[in-house]
């Protein structure tokens, strides 16, 4: 089934939808009016829409506003512009390069460097051992748990001890 202009609900095949020219897409500045030119062209209301991809109206008229911060972290925008754009045909990394460019927002994570790029000068087995998620000094914190173990352990005792004697004094032992 697909989606009636105007009409019936059920799913939407991206391969009966017109696909977008690659010319209107660079036309458009911005990654709403691209996706509401595409859902208007096709006839469909915001709330086919909203229906055929299981989202709240608010989350299609933010998406279509551009408003981003409407909708909360960058990654559920970028799975709602992606899942939009493959329902109406379009190409979902063009729309998600309009975003990227109209957000702001970079478009690809950065790169980590390699633990030979780290150590150049090291030997291969030594290069292994180079640690890209554990900083030098990590094991810091297992210092201070112990000092302070150690202190909580001699309070202890000393209240113990002192205790003991308090007790000894005043005639409570045996």
């Amino acid at each position: 089934m697909s989606l009636e202009p105007g009409g019936a609900h059920g799913p939407v095949e991206p391969a009966a939808a017109k696909p977008a020219s690659t010319a209107a897409a660079r036309r458009t500045a911005n990654p709403g009016e691209l996706l509401r030119d595409a859902r208007e062209q096709r006839g469909l209301s915001a709330r086919q829409l909203a229906d055929e991809l299981h989202l709240d109206l608010k989350v299609i008229q933010a998406l279509e506003a551009n408003d981003f911060e409407a909708i909360g972290p960058a990654v559920y925008t970028k799975g709602y512009l992606r899942k939009y754009a493959e329902v109406l045909g379009l190409a979902p990394d063009e729309v998600l390069a309009q975003y990227h460019a109209f957000s702001g927002e970079p478009g690809m994570p950065q790169v980590l460097p390699t633990a030979s790029a780290l150590a150049p000068g090291a030997s291969r087995r030594s290069q292994s051992r180079v640690s890209l998620l554990k900083p030098e000094g990590s094991g810091a914190w297992r210092k201070w748990l112990w000092i302070v173990l150690a202190l909580v352990l001699a309070g202890g005792l000393g209240w113990l001890a002192k205790w003991l004697l308090e007790r000894a004094g005043s005639g409570g032992l045996g």
